[in-house]
């Protein structure tokens, strides 16, 4: 699972807030999901994003060894990015 964010971005601080409140509602999520933060400021032209082809800062990505599961670009409903948790967390315990 793999959060592109910066840290002035407020779209950011929203899907980290999200993010952190279903992990503490289900501990799984941590247990089974490798979580990997990639400062965009940093790295938006690293081999990494350009190989995902991420749009912009604000992009969370689901990947199972190199297939993509699904992706989120500034979307901060906690229904949405928990899809995306559960997609992320059925692959790994697949």
């Amino acid at each position: 699972f793999i959060d592109f964010y910066t840290d002035w971005c407020s779209t950011c601080r929203a899907q980290e807030r999200a993010v952190n409140a279903l992990l503490a509602e289900n501990p799984a999520y941590e247990e089974a999901i490798s979580f990997i933060a990639v400062d965009w400021d940093q790295h938006s032209d690293s081999k990494l994003a350009q190989s995902l082809n991420i749009p912009r800062r604000s992009t969370l990505v689901a990947i199972k060894g190199q297939t993509e599961l699904g992706r989120l670009v500034a979307d901060t409903r906690p229904a949405s990015i928990k899809q995306l948790l559960d997609t992320a967390l059925g692959a790994a315990t697949s």
